[in-house]
């Protein structure tokens, strides 16, 4: 299961990668896109609101960890 969310990244920077940085800043330049009240707040603000899909490697890896420790044990 791990592997599989794990293979999601993957997929993830293939597709990135493809659109180039173009779209990436055509993205943030285009206001069409309507945004939820906290976003709204966060953009007057100046606040970061895109999150690095890395940031979901650490937690995904203690997971992991403590699973295979875990079926080990069991075994």
């Amino acid at each position: 299961m791990f592997v599989g969310e794990f293979m999601c990244l993957f997929v993830w920077l293939a597709k990135t990668g493809c659109k180039g940085m173009k779209a990436n800043d055509a993205e943030e330049d285009d206001d069409t896109i309507p945004l939820s009240p906290g976003g709204v707040m966060a953009k007057k603000k100046n606040l970061k609101t895109k999150i690095n899909p890395f940031l979901l490697a650490i937690p995904a890896t203690f997971d992991i960890c403590g699973s295979t420790l875990m079926f080990v044990a069991l075994t």
